[in-house]
């Protein structure tokens, strides 16, 4: 079984010769020191992690020393994170939201990456498009506060935007699918703190979730696993979630409230758990096994490292003691 196997076993709820991995976003910094590489796709030959996650490239232009503009019309900084902030939203002013343009879908450079990360791997290492379920985009476009104003206050114009952000993405899925054969899709858009969801769960449910499901069935309509990836207290939406079609949810966080038996969770889903010790400055990463009369069907097969900014340490379970 090889790395490409072994995460579409476990994204089929089957049971992989190992525990096999993959990294979020890797720190060049960190990353350099560990393995003396700084192309993505070397990393992570190097460190012989299962899959490679990939976001469409962008390209960008220089605006002083430490930021840059994006295709989106974002100024991003260099803050020393892995992460480049957004200091300047594409959009200031909200009677202006028809007007925004998309990046165009079939620039040629869109997927220099996953081109070179296909030829390199082939069929030997999974390869993941990290894409957006609509929210991340909205706040990327709008800026947090003006997002969130315009979810309550504005929902109809909020709502529209969205739709277009969903139909962004799945375009983007439709060519890397068509091009590449992706089999594997990571949306990765934050909706929530440790204390709860960033809006009403009602709604969230009126505006957002119908856009939610939408991209979702998009993408399962392209035969394509989905990971869904949230910080925070989200459960007042997992079961929505599960039912929209997710393969995948990460992380579990102790603020979930769940159980280490996880009897309060649904079926036919694989998970992960890490959590931030606070008295400890990197990541350790759990998981956690279900059983096959609870509610989660049996089997955490998806795990991943974190490469710590802060330390330079990796700090990993032995995940072979996970029966």
């Amino acid at each position: 079984m090889n790395s490409k196997d072994r995460i579409l076993a476990a994204l089929n709820l089957k049971t992989p010769d190992k525990i096999p991995t993959f990294e979020w976003f890797i720190d060049t910094q960190v990353a350099e020191i560990l393995t003396g590489h700084r192309d993505p796709i070397d990393i992570v030959e190097a460190l012989d992690i299962d899959g490679i996650n990939i976001r469409p490239d962008y390209d960008s232009r220089q605006v002083d020393a430490e930021s840059f503009a994006d295709e989106w019309g974002a100024v991003r900084k260099h803050t020393g994170d892995s992460i480049p902030a957004i200091v300047k939203n594409p959009i200031q002013d909200m009677q202006q939201l028809d007007d925004y343009v998309f990046p165009d879908v079939d620039a040629s450079a869109r997927f220099d990456l996953m081109a070179r990360a296909q030829a390199r791997f082939g069929d030997t290492r999974a390869i993941i498009l990290n894409l957006r379920d609509g929210f991340s985009d909205m706040r990327d476009i709008l800026g947090y506060e003006n997002a969130l104003m315009e979810l309550v206050a504005a929902p109809d114009r909020f709502r529209k935007l969205l739709n277009r952000a969903v139909d962004y993405n799945l375009a983007l899925a439709r060519r890397a699918k068509r091009e590449f054969g992706i089999e594997i899709v990571a949306t990765t858009d934050d909706i929530a703190t440790d204390f709860g969801l960033l809006m009403r769960p009602e709604t969230y449910f009126e505006v957002i979730g119908p856009a939610f499901q939408r991209v979702m069935q998009g993408y399962k309509d392209l035969g394509l696993h989905i990971i869904k990836h949230c910080d925070g207290n989200c459960s007042d939406v997992i079961d929505f979630w599960i039912d929209s079609g997710i393969d995948c949810l990460d992380p579990i966080r102790a603020c979930l409230g769940l159980t280490s038996d996880l009897e309060t969770c649904r079926s036919s889903l694989i998970f992960g758990v890490w959590e931030i010790f606070p008295s400890v400055p990197w990541l350790a990463v759990k998981w956690f096994a279900g059983k096959a009369d609870n509610r989660y069907r049996q089997s955490i097969l998806l795990s991943l490292y974190r490469l710590s900014a802060s330390t330079g340490r990796i700090v990993c379970d032995d995940m072979t003691r996970i029966g």
